[in-house]
């Protein structure tokens, strides 16, 4: 049985995520082409806010070979049973914190010409070759390309910023939990996109969030003060075993408000 555990040192959180990795890479190899690991987990862990344990993830990306998964409910009962066994064989060994896991199979969206391909430095590889480009004059991609699609999916946020309020009227206890979902993944990115519109955005997509943080004091420091307060509540939130309703609540207030501080800031600039 899972049991969450108290934090001290940074180091525990890195032990957890290869740990994680390692076991992902065991269980996705007989299914993928290759797989990799981007995002927080894969940044360095600088300070606290550069990976709060379940509210940041495992964000896996996979190139499923064709026929891997099975359709309909026996699919289903593959993927629950993968996920089990991911658990089962975590929880057996030492640990701090299960780390919570995304895996998106990019196979499709490469079909659909909607995947931005990364940098090799900026994943971790876990199977599998990946031809990614090595530096940024190999991505087909220019500065003002990349602002102009930053742009583009910041606008995705402007319909839960509208509706959000509604959404969050009757949650209480586990369904809190459902609200910091909606907006948990959208909170950095958020500001990476408008940070992107003045700086180099290859190397905002870069940074940790201690390395954003740094450049929001400079440059929005309202934001900032909200990016920090969001962070160090999703701390307390896992120190209280995800049952504190302040937390949660709190979460959700500042996660909130960065997405529209950023967003407002991103209009000023566009006007």
């Amino acid at each position: 049985m899972y049991v969450r555990k108290q934090i001290e040192d940074l180091q525990q959180l890195r032990s957890d995520i290869d740990r994680a990795v390692r076991i992902w890479t065991e269980i996705l190899e007989p299914h993928v082409e290759y797989a990799y690991l981007k995002g927080s987990a894969a940044k360095e862990i600088q300070t606290p806010i550069d990976y709060v344990p379940e509210v940041s993830d495992l964000d896996i990306h996979i190139h499923l070979r064709k026929g891997a998964f099975e359709e309909g409910r026996r699919g289903v009962r593959q993927a629950l049973h993968i996920a089990a066994e991911y658990e089962d064989l975590f929880t057996r060994g030492q640990y701090w914190h299960l780390p919570r896991t995304q895996i998106i199979d990019i196979s499709k969206m490469h079909e659909l010409g909607t995947y931005y391909t990364p940098m090799r430095r900026n994943i971790r590889v876990l199977t599998g070759d990946p031809r990614f480009p090595e530096t940024q004059e190999d991505i087909p991609l220019t500065i003002e390309e990349h602002r102009k699609i930053d742009r583009e999916r910041g606008v995705e946020n402007d319909q839960l910023l509208v509706s959000f309020r509604d959404s969050v009227l009757d949650r209480t206890t586990l369904d809190l939990w459902a609200g910091l979902r909606k907006i948990n993944w959208r909170v950095s990115p958020s500001v990476n996109r408008l940070l992107s519109q003045t700086e180099n955005p290859f190397e905002i997509w870069e940074m940790n969030r201690t390395s954003v943080l740094q450049l929001l004091e400079k440059k929005y420091p309202t934001i900032a003060e909200l990016f920090r307060r969001y962070y160090e509540h999703a701390w307390e939130l896992y120190n209280s075993n995800f049952e504190s309703s302040a937390a949660y609540r709190s979460c959700l207030e500042l996660g909130y408000g960065i997405m529209w501080e950023a967003r407002e800031a991103l209009q000023r600039l566009e006007a």
